[in-house]
């Protein structure tokens, strides 16, 4: 299990009928190297504002793509950010289709997708 400790951004795509939570999760070191390199900023002058801008525009880029797979209609939802600490887990065991653990630049990525709550049908 990897360390899940920084920032998690989180955004919603309709898929089919239901709706998929697609998830990013990253430590607050790669958070800052991604910002940093997106916006050819210094490491040391990356702002909260910028990591929001360009974690949020990520997550929207691999749920655009998640989208495509799933050839469907729907729009996108907003990403939206949430704080962790440690190993918080922020997923729903019960909803999870798939964790993908990555290690950039030497720290961790955690991409998960899960069925959003709005897509599960009482029976």
């Amino acid at each position: 299990q990897p360390n899940q400790q920084g920032l998690a951004w989180l955004s919603s795509v309709a898929v089919g009928e239901g709706v998929l939570k697609i998830s990013m999760s990253f430590s607050q070191a790669l958070a800052t190297t991604v910002t940093a390199t997106m916006f050819a900023l210094p490491s040391a002058g990356v702002a909260r504002d910028d990591i929001e801008d360009a974690l949020g525009e990520l997550c929207n880029v691999v749920t655009g793509q998640v989208k495509t797979i799933a050839v469907t209609e729907g729009p996108l939802g907003l990403p939206e950010v949430v704080q962790c600490s440690g190993n918080d887990r922020y997923v729903d065991e019960d909803r999870l289709v798939c964790e993908l653990p990555f290690a950039v630049c030497g720290e961790p990525l955690v991409l998960t997708i899960e069925r959003d709550a709005r897509s599960v049908v009482a029976a």
